[in-house]
């Protein structure tokens, strides 16, 4: 994608100009992308791909590209490789993946994505590392609205209806990692509401810490210490302080020797990196204190099965005040 930031004037806020791949397409080459989409809106897809979204990504992309190719042989369309695979990658975004959300996901510079309600009245606004507050040029549709409402029910597994207004999970696409807050009637009156902050994809350590100045060497060297021994820590801030950040790379200094529990109740901490760099660690998920959904874990219960699957270093994920008291009595015990 192209990216260009304006300032306009008359505009308090700074233009964030995105022009996708899709939008410098040939006419023959919408034709044979819109036709590939109908094609594959008619394939149900199976238990499993609708679990595993890599595996249905490469599936969708591979199916993708060859529909791609028989279509232009059939409409006499000349396509070379290069432009069959960059379709088959945009099909792929707009079947398995979020669509426009994904290139802004993309941006390393982009902190924050914020879709207001209602869909089709105002464009996307971001929070930008270096221009902070800005306007995209992007206003997604109501029913990119409920195509992601269901892509993020999908991911969590928790509802979003009016029983249920309030949902917060986790995506993570190859462009990005990022946790959703997303609204619904009846807490939003004029529909869907979505809100994204975007994470790093290989977790925090105390050097790249140190390196931006978020803390010394010597306040490293000593969360080093209490991290190696074992030492209880509360990490506590304000919203985007770094909580998780530091959190995540707490738990990057224990020894990949010990046994790791991790208690969340939106999926934040870097878990897949940990396995990946061959830590044992098991996660778990209790219950969140906005949605209330009955068929979870409270944390404390939760904290309390992480103690009883042995000795283990256990790491507890964002949690609100208001389960203070109850974290504290299950820790103690």
């Amino acid at each position: 994608s192209t990216v260009e930031i304006f300032k306009i004037p008359g505009k308090v806020r700074p233009y964030y100009m995105i022009t996708p791949p899709e939008f410098r397409l040939s006419e023959a080459e919408y034709i044979l992308l819109d036709d590939a989409r109908r094609a594959l809106e008619q394939r149900k897809p199976t238990e499993l791909e609708m679990k595993d979204q890599k595996r249905a990504r490469e599936i969708i992309n591979s199916i993708a590209i060859e529909l791609i190719r028989d279509l232009a042989d059939l409409r006499k369309i000349e396509v070379d490789q290069e432009k069959i695979e960059r379709m088959a990658a945009i099909l792929t975004r707009y079947t398995v993946g979020l669509g426009v959300i994904e290139l802004l996901l993309a941006d390393d510079k982009i902190q924050d994505i914020n879709i207001n309600s209602p869909m089709g009245a105002a464009s996307i606004f971001i929070l930008h590392q270096d221009f902070d507050e800005c306007e995209t040029n992007l206003i997604p549709t109501k029913d990119d609205g409920d195509r992601w409402a269901t892509r993020f029910k999908l991911l969590s597994g928790r509802p979003l209806d009016e029983a249920n207004p309030v949902l917060d999970t986790e995506v993570i696409i190859p462009s990005g990692v990022a946790r959703v807050a997303a609204i619904g009637p009846t807490l939003s009156p004029e529909g869907l509401a979505f809100a994204l902050r975007r994470h790093r994809f290989r977790p925090w350590t105390f050097p790249l810490f140190i390196n931006e100045k978020f803390f010394d060497p010597l306040f490293g060297g000593l969360l080093w210490f209490m991290a190696d021994y074992g030492r209880t820590v509360l990490v506590a801030g304000t919203r985007g302080s770094g909580k998780t950040s530091l959190l995540g790379s707490l738990m990057m200094q224990v020894l990949p020797y010990y046994r790791v529990s991790s208690v969340e109740d939106t999926f934040e901490l870097p878990i897949e990196a940990l396995r990946n760099f061959g830590y044992n660690i098991e996660r778990l998920k209790s219950r969140s204190v906005i949605t209330h959904v009955e068929s979870e874990l409270s944390a404390e219960e939760a904290i309390r099965t992480a103690l009883r699957l042995g000795d283990s270093c256990l790491f507890i994920g964002e949690v609100r005040s208001v389960e203070a008291k109850a974290l504290y009595e299950a820790m103690r015990v």
